[in-house]
């Protein structure tokens, strides 16, 4: 991979534009609406191996008109050579947008390189939505409980 991207996309049906496959950089990703695609990677040296991962923000608003919506948080990678950008990791949950009130997700990701030179290394990560709750007020700026990997750790992340 030459670069990572948080995305977000809308696969409810209707929500999904004519001509969609052209609207998006993702290939091979479900039929969907983009409603946010961020490029941004950053690199590491874990365990001697130089590493690529998504250096994200802890927190992102994205207004969203009221209603249903099945929502999928993804990684992206961009494959070298020939820069298509592919998921690599995602996650959904089906939300409800209420007038004059946010809808929070909380995001869990996190990965890390297992083992030593003797036995070979693995990469173990996690993306999945840990929680979805509708607020009372519009979006808020605060940090994502503990157990959402807001920062970086030491050993890396997707």
């Amino acid at each position: 991979m030459s670069d990572m991207a948080f995305a977000v996309l809308c696969t409810t049906a209707d929500h999904v534009p004519d001509h969609w496959d052209a609207r998006t950089p993702l290939q091979g990703a479900p039929r969907h609406e983009l409603l946010q695609f961020l490029p941004g990677s950053a690199t590491a040296k874990v365990k001697g191996h130089e590493i690529l991962y998504l250096d994200h923000r802890p927190v992102y608003d994205l207004p969203l008109p009221a209603g249903g919506h099945h929502i999928v948080i993804a990684a992206a990678g961009r494959q070298a050579g020939s820069g298509t950008w592919r998921l690599l990791e995602s996650d959904g949950a089906r939300i409800s947008v209420l007038p004059g009130r946010a809808t929070r997700m909380v995001l869990k990701a996190h990965s890390r390189i297992k083992g030593t030179f003797m036995t070979g290394f693995s990469v173990e990560s996690e993306w999945r939505i840990l929680s979805v709750e509708i607020r009372e007020g519009g979006p808020e700026r605060e940090s994502p409980p503990d157990s959402a990997a807001a920062a970086p750790s030491p050993e890396g992340r997707p």
